[in-house]
């Protein structure tokens, strides 16, 4: 059903809309249950067609960049793969809307120092300590 919505709802996000879907978005916090997994499940999609529909949302940036790192951290989860591959898309939105020349507030440079990186790490010293130990 939300391959039927997301057109209808491309061409329909206003602001208000986006504000309204990332506010929701941001209020499913770990740990996860079932509900709150279907519920992400709609509405990532939602937000990273909010993201790539609505204009630059300047407002808004800073909820997006706060947003970053819980949705790469879920990504990484293991949880749902649905869901996951729809936060993953969302980083990307969000990630391709909001560049900045300052590293403080750049998306990329933010999920890769407080996210990416950090699991790359434990993946390699889970690797290191090889199968008896994992």
């Amino acid at each position: 059903i939300i391959g039927y919505i997301l057109p209808a709802f491309q061409a329909s996000v206003t602001e208000p809309m986006f504000h309204d879907v990332l506010l929701y978005v941001s209020n499913v916090t770990p740990p996860l249950s079932n509900h709150d997994l279907c519920r992400l499940c709609v509405m990532l999609p939602l937000l990273s067609t909010s993201i790539s529909s609505c204009g630059r949302c300047d407002h808004l940036c800073g909820m997006l960049i706060d947003l970053l790192v819980p949705l790469a951290n879920f990504a990484f989860s293991g949880n749902n793969k649905r869901a996951q591959e729809d936060a993953a898309e969302c980083l990307f939105c969000i990630i391709g809307k909001h560049q900045a020349q300052d590293a403080d507030q750049c998306a990329s440079i933010k999920v890769l120092s407080e996210s990416i990186l950090p699991e790359l790490k434990q993946s390699m010293d889970r690797l290191e300590q090889g199968p008896s130990n994992a």
